[in-house]
């Protein structure tokens, strides 16, 4: 039993694409824009669990933070375009039209007349989109980027850690897990995370990782650190904003502060939630194995085992399958939680909760249904291929199309790498819902 586990453990360390424990904030910057699915009939059917989040009311109670408004107008959020999702939709749709079956190491079965089904064009226009959304325009820079807003935000960093934690509390979550995250796992420190005042569309994504020790390394993986980037805060500024939650628009400074604290909150909140994974796993985790890189592998009880809902058969190995469905849910909880401290923190009503839930996930409906099609399709007509090589096998198969430095093949190689990160977006695409949260909850006490 033990070699097996050391076998998986040293399957894991392969895995460097998902070494961070979070990439959040990354699928957030695609731009909203109004789109139309067209579907033929070479098209497979989504499988995916179609199911509203229950919101219910939540009591009112007068703390400094609520924004509780039962006089608003639900709105829909206006569909997300993800490029590398509509790439996967387009290859999917090419390759499920033909009577081909994936042999190993083979190519997907794309001729030259095929390449006017793959929209580079959309892609490109997408990415300037993108761009343009993602920096902070001038007349806000010094709410994100100024020596006073490092204050701020960093202040606000700890002050959003010590509300989770007490919204964890107030959830029921045992005393040994808190004493985890508090003496272990991410302390109430400045030295334990790190704001990058950059403007930066392209920065790399917030994320929580393990700590980077004095000598330069990570020898320690129970022990946590954050980096958090502008451009995420910024983009999440811009959906609570979207979403209509604090009434009629205003762009007032202390309006548009309030948004840049809600994003921040909500940021530190999904980060939080793979700080407290990390913790339950360290503490469910026999002393030998409480520091290593893979001790949720070793863990007698783990979060992500909870459920299976979201779950794909991403491979015949166990151990991919165990290690791709873990990313799943981390990212699933991670969002699933955060949402409701926030709508706890900031007191909303049941309407406001309802148009938070829509401009968080209800906006990614489309780029959800491509990735369930997709994982279908893998998964049931094309079992003999490993779903993590996709991304890998799409690039080989269009590369012999395009010239070397070309647009075409450097839009290729950029959407492609982040579809590496397949296991991550089926979590942000079906964040934990409401209703199904009780049984985290639970597990939590004790």
């Amino acid at each position: 039993m033990k070699k097996a586990l050391l076998i998986i453990s040293v399957l894991f360390l392969l895995f460097c694409c998902l070494v961070t424990l979070c990439i959040a904030g990354f699928y957030w910057g695609m731009s909203v824009t109004p789109v139309t699915v067209d579907k033929d009939d070479n098209d497979v059917s989504p499988t995916e669990i179609i199911e509203d989040p229950v919101i219910t009311s939540y009591p009112q109670n007068s703390g400094e933070l609520s924004i509780y408004n039962e006089n608003l107008t639900f709105k829909k959020g206006e569909q997300v375009y993800v490029s590398e999702m509509y790439l996967l939709e387009e290859i999917v749709d090419i390759i499920s039209a033909k009577n081909w079956t994936y042999q190993e190491d083979g190519k997907f079965p794309i001729s030259s007349s095929d390449l006017s089904k793959i929209t580079f064009n959309d892609f490109e226009a997408d990415e300037q989109d993108r761009t343009n959304n993602l920096t902070i325009p001038n007349d806000k820079e010094d709410m994100y980027l100024s020596d006073q807003a490092v204050n701020e935000i960093e202040g606000l960093i700890l002050t959003a850690r010590a509300e989770y934690i007490e919204f964890l509390k107030s959830k029921g979550v045992a005393q040994k897990y808190i004493d985890e995250i508090n003496n272990n796992a991410f302390p109430a420190s400045k030295s334990r995370f790190t704001y990058h005042p950059v403007n930066d569309p392209d920065a790399p994504p917030s994320a929580t990782e393990a700590l980077i020790g004095a000598d330069g390394r990570k020898d320690d993986y129970s022990k946590l650190q954050m980096d958090i980037y502008p451009v995420d805060i910024y983009n999440n500024s811009g959906i609570f904003e979207e979403s209509g939650i604090l009434g009629s628009e205003s762009q007032s400074e202390s309006r548009q502060l309030q948004l840049r604290d809600m994003g921040l909150r909500y940021l530190i909140y999904h980060e939080m939630g793979h700080v407290l994974q990390k913790a339950f796993d360290t503490v469910n985790t026999e002393d030998e194995n409480k520091t290593t890189k893979s001790s949720w592998i070793y863990a007698e009880r783990s979060l992500h085992t909870i459920t299976d809902k979201y779950a794909v058969n991403w491979s015949d190995l166990t151990s991919t399958n165990d290690i791709n469905n873990r990313v799943i849910n981390n990212e699933s909880q991670a969002d699933g939680v955060a949402f409701q401290a926030m709508v706890n923190n900031y007191n909303m009503s049941e309407i406001q909760s309802r148009l938070a839930w829509e401009h968080l996930y209800g906006r990614l409906e489309t780029a959800r249904d491509q990735w369930d099609i997709a994982m279908q399709y893998f998964q049931n007509k094309q079992p003999n291929m490993d779903i993590d090589n996709v991304s890998s096998t799409i690039f080989d198969s269009l590369e012999q199309y395009y010239a070397p430095g070309t647009e075409e093949i450097i839009m290729l190689l950029k959407l492609t790498r982040r579809l590496d990160n397949l296991p991550a977006y089926g979590g942000y695409f079906h964040p934990m819902l409401p209703q199904d949260s009780q049984e985290f909850w639970d597990y939590l006490e004790y």
